[in-house]
């Protein structure tokens, strides 16, 4: 392969104008995207600043009727071919969002309410008590020393008095007839008038009354036969549960301190995405020697 002499520079191969990132611009799936503008800005750093001043590889030190326009396009792409998966994967890592002083973020989303509803549909709970040869007896009986109940009046200062008196404005009259001869009266013309009293009652004193219980009464009760206890549930119970929650974790989990945290924070951002890119590009684009 002729390799022109003397090796011509990178800013020889391609101008400001119509450099690299111009080209890959309009390569498919480029992670940074199409904008003009943001292309013209990388080939001039990559250009006028970074890379311009070095020699060419061997893959763009080909004679100058083979450096078309087409063969170009085809080294970069082939460029872009080999760091694609790299570049994209560092791209994102580019443009993601985070909190610089959280190593730890989860959060958990679930849909609906939480709400559960016992719904009773007819329900009913019934207790049957069914007795089997039930008999109860109750019994009094006297205790073991017997048992006696002993009431007894005690008069205080008792006395009773009867008084018969005759009514005011009453006289008694008796009559008699006598036969000829005779001494006795014949009965029957006898008039007898009798008096007519009045008769008091008077009582004075008091009566205490005493009730005596001796002996223990012993209150048995018997009962003989059994209950049988049966529980019907009838009906039915409908239960719904639905919830809305969100559970979200974030923060340092304690590993690392927020200084430490802070500190590899500023090394990330000294590294450049674009920086690493030209980095790449030279090694295809240019020779180690400068």
């Amino acid at each position: 392969m002729w390799i022109p002499t003397p090796i011509p520079k990178l800013k020889n191969v391609f101008s400001l104008t119509d450099g690299v990132f111009t080209r890959l611009k309009d390569v498919e799936d480029i992670p940074w995207g199409d904008d003009a503008d943001l292309a013209s800005q990388l080939d001039l750093i990559y250009l006028g600043n970074h890379s311009g001043n070095k020699y060419v590889s061997p893959l763009l030190a080909v004679d100058e009727d083979d450096l078309t326009t087409q063969y170009k396009d085809d080294v970069v792409t082939a460029s872009f071919a080999m760091y694609k998966n790299k570049w994209t994967r560092l791209w994102a890592l580019n443009e993601t969002e985070y909190n610089p002083l959280e190593n730890y973020n989860m959060e958990e989303k679930h849909t609906g309410n939480d709400t559960k509803l016992d719904t009773p549909a007819n329900w009913k709970d019934t207790e049957i008590k069914t007795p089997t040869n039930w008999k109860e007896t109750s019994e009094h009986k006297p205790g073991q020393s017997g048992y006696s109940e002993t009431e007894t009046q005690t008069p205080t200062g008792w006395k009773r008095t009867t008084e018969s008196l005759k009514a005011d404005n009453e006289s008694e009259t008796s009559t008699s007839v006598y036969a000829m001869n005779s001494t006795d009266p014949v009965p029957s013309s006898k008039t007898t008038t009798d008096l007519k009293n009045k008769s008091t009652d008077e009582q004075s004193g008091t009566f205490e009354t005493e009730k005596k219980v001796e002996g223990v009464l012993i209150d048995e009760k018997t009962t003989s036969g059994s209950f049988t206890t049966t529980n019907e549930k009838t009906g039915t119970y409908e239960a719904k549960t639905t919830y809305n929650s969100t559970l979200k974790r974030s923060g340092n989990v304690g590993v690392t301190s927020s200084q430490q945290l802070a500190l590899s924070e500023i090394e990330l951002w000294k590294w450049l995405f674009f920086e690493e890119v030209f980095k790449d590009l030279d090694k295809i684009l240019t020779l180690d020697t400068y």
